[in-house]
């Protein structure tokens, strides 16, 4: 048991000294709304009718955020 847990734990620190990635996207919703996701985590939004309505990765949360705005602006999204 102690060598079970001591690889749980080694495994623990490998997985938390791997960089995060962010890689933020703006999605569309089948109902209009719009909001920002990070890609770079392992899940994906849900329910699945959504469509990724920007044109590249974003770096960060705020270049994201400036990227809705023109969207909504634009008339592609609703806020």
């Amino acid at each position: 048991m102690k060598y079970l847990s001591l690889a749980f734990c080694a495994a623990a620190i490998l997985m938390a000294a791997t960089p995060a990635k962010a890689d933020f996207q703006i999605i569309r919703w089948s109902s209009g709304l719009c909001e920002t996701w990070n890609m770079g985590i392992p899940t994906r939004p849900f329910p699945w009718d959504y469509k990724v309505v920007s044109r590249r990765n974003l770096p960060d949360y705020g270049s994201a955020v400036n990227a809705k705005m023109d969207l909504v602006r634009k008339g592609v999204c609703t806020f």
